[in-house]
């Protein structure tokens, strides 16, 4: 059995063995009593208020931003339960949860502190996330009515109040605790620790990766993730609180900032002007806050101009997402997709609790799901880093080689060429059969050579048409002192034709060969070196002509020089035409205006 499947089962028998202990703990469990009434007083009192003090009811869960959003500092619930002295588990207490506070508390019964979350004053304990609980002892408690006192503090129009408090079995509560505990708090830390991992491996990829912007994009977005995550467990900060509200609050805007663009280049797509848009509003909605947090706007206005960032950013996930798990079909690409369509609706109803749609304490659980997504999605950077590294030493590889060939080619073409020159003339002196004029002319065929493979392998950045030129400018001297006239055209070629060495030096030796040829056999007055339009796109025709007797094609066996020049123009990817008559000889050979990827195309038939 797969290891994957193994997992799969472990984590479902996981869950069913913890569902089945949470309902026979419940099973077994005492009765549990949610309060939803109570009064409350805004006072800053250290004790819990006389029954005299300005009390006033409240509906559980309260949130000050919708009640009493100019409020900020100390306010006091009251709440009565009762207690039954002659049950069976009297004795063992009783126990009370709160799901959610904001921003800290204290608990008092019967005018006892029991619980205190810390500072109730500035920097306060940051204690919005955490749930409470705790078991109030049986010496505390008097039969019938007891009085619950929650001092709480707040601030100013950020979402702050008190949830539905809980009283009853302790063993229950404390279960409940453990898991409201683990939900919000230890997932919101392994959710930060994973995106700071994420965060780490994107900017060090941006870092050795050649400053690309798509890994400096998903290494900021991580981290704004982090910061966003980080709110929901740290508890005590060194920043003033109105700056450090700014940054964690603005945060998952920051993240969508960051990370809209990354899934945009991801696919290869650069829109600047959306990216600048989206920083705009980023800086508009992070100014929105702090006008929230003084009180000068309603924190809903803000939530708006978030709205307008976290809408596209959404979008782009779930549209990227899915269809990259339709292109690619991998594991990572397909779970990705199916993880961000989970974690998009989590985060639309975290956006409902902030706007008081959905209830105060309701739980802020797509910190769970985007885990999964944050390791997702950083196999499938890696996948690319991996992939850009091995396409980097393929490429490094092909240079390796191409440099290998190419030593190759014009140590053959040395041997083949210069070579056979500087040979004969050699012989030609051992043998004492060559009068000076002739060994001259040896060695200056032996000089040509010798240049002709020089100027292709210096043509690496192009000037073919300059490298045509020097050869002219050596023959045509030649030409004209026994009596052949060189007439050259080559207006159809562009002064910035860059062919690749190896072609260069093919074409050269065809148009040497072809001349040579036309010396020694055709008997012509003139030699014509010109271009003419080609029926090939992108391709222009270089015509080697003269006007001297032909040659009949069927009657003649074709020597080196026929033959060499065939051959040289296959191995490069040329097609090269020779026909003769009456009028001369005529050899053809197309030329590609955009290099070698050109050549290799397949020729229509009838190219001329």
């Amino acid at each position: 059995m797969r290891a994957r499947t193994v997992a799969a089962w472990c984590l479902l028998l996981w869950g069913l063995a913890a569902w089945l202990a949470g309902g026979a703990a419940d099973r077994h469990a005492g009765p549990v009593e949610s309060i939803t009434q109570a009064r409350f007083v805004l006072r800053d009192d250290a004790t819990p208020p006389p029954d005299s003090a300005a009390w006033a009811p409240v509906q559980l869960p309260d949130n000050w931003s919708v009640s009493r959003r100019e409020a900020q500092g100390i306010g006091w619930y009251r709440m009565v339960f009762e207690h039954t002295a002659d049950a069976p588990d009297a004795q063992a207490g009783v126990g009370i949860l709160v799901r959610r506070l904001s921003m800290n508390g204290e608990f008092f019964v019967n005018g006892v502190r029991v619980l205190s979350g810390g500072r109730m004053a500035e920097p306060v304990t940051r204690n919005w996330n955490h749930p409470f609980f705790v078991e109030v002892p049986a010496a505390l408690l008097q039969a019938g009515a007891n009085v619950l006192d929650v001092r709480l503090y707040a601030p100013r129009n950020a979402n702050g109040g008190l949830g539905t408090v809980q009283v009853g079995d302790a063993e229950v509560l404390r279960m409940r605790h453990a898991n409201l505990h683990a939900l919000h708090v230890q997932g919101a830390l392994v959710s930060c620790a994973v995106a700071l991992v994420a965060a780490f491996i994107g900017i060090v990829c941006w870092w050795r990766m050649g400053r690309e912007a798509i890994y400096g994009l998903f290494g900021l977005a991580m981290l704004a993730w982090a910061v966003r995550y980080a709110n929901y467990f740290v508890q005590d900060v060194p920043l003033p609180p109105t700056v450090y509200a700014l940054v964690v609050y603005s945060a998952q805007g920051w993240f969508f900032i960051c990370f809209t663009p990354f899934l945009l280049r991801l696919t290869q797509l650069r829109w600047p002007r959306v990216e600048l848009a989206l920083v705009a509003m980023g800086v508009l909605g992070t100014l929105g806050l702090f006008a929230a947090f003084q009180g000068w706007v309603p924190l809903a206005w803000v939530i708006a101009i978030w709205l307008a960032i976290w809408l596209p950013g959404s979008a782009a996930l779930l549209l990227v997402s899915t269809r990259h798990a339709l292109r690619a079909r991998s594991v990572p690409a397909v779970l990705a997709a199916l993880v961000a369509w989970l974690y998009v609706p989590l985060t639309v109803r975290e956006l409902l609790i902030t706007a008081n749609i959905v209830p105060f304490d309701a739980s802020y659980i797509a910190h769970i799901m985007g885990i999964p997504l944050v390791l997702l999605i950083t196999w499938m950077l890696v996948d690319r880093v991996v992939a850009s590294a091995g396409a980097a030493a393929q490429a490094e590889l092909a240079r390796a080689r191409a440099a290998f060939d190419e030593r190759q080619r014009i140590t053959q073409d040395m041997h083949d060429g210069l070579g056979l020159q500087i040979g004969a003339a050699l012989r030609m002196a051992e043998r004492g059969v060559v009068d000076g004029p002739t060994f001259a002319s040896a060695l200056r065929a032996c000089a040509d050579e010798l240049r002709l493979i020089v100027d292709a392998s210096a043509s690496g950045t192009g000037e073919f048409v300059s490298l045509l030129g020097n050869l002219r400018f050596r023959l045509q001297p030649r030409l004209e002192a026994i009596g052949l006239r060189l007439h050259w055209q080559m207006d159809a070629l562009p002064d910035t034709l860059a062919l690749p060495p190896a072609m260069a030096l093919q074409v050269l030796r065809i148009v040497q060969e072809a001349i040579h040829n036309a010396v020694r056999h055709a008997h012509a007055s003139a030699i014509y070196v010109e271009t003419a339009p080609s029926r090939r796109r992108d391709h222009v025709v270089l015509v080697v002509r003269d006007d001297g007797q032909g040659y009949d094609a069927s009657a003649i066996r074709p020597g080196r020089g026929l033959s060499g020049m065939q051959r040289r123009a296959e191995e490069t990817g040329l097609r090269l035409r020779m026909c003769s008559g009456p009028e001369g000889t005529a050899v053809r050979v197309d030329i590609p205006l955009a290099g070698a990827a050109a050549a290799m195309a397949p020729a229509p038939e009838g190219a001329t």
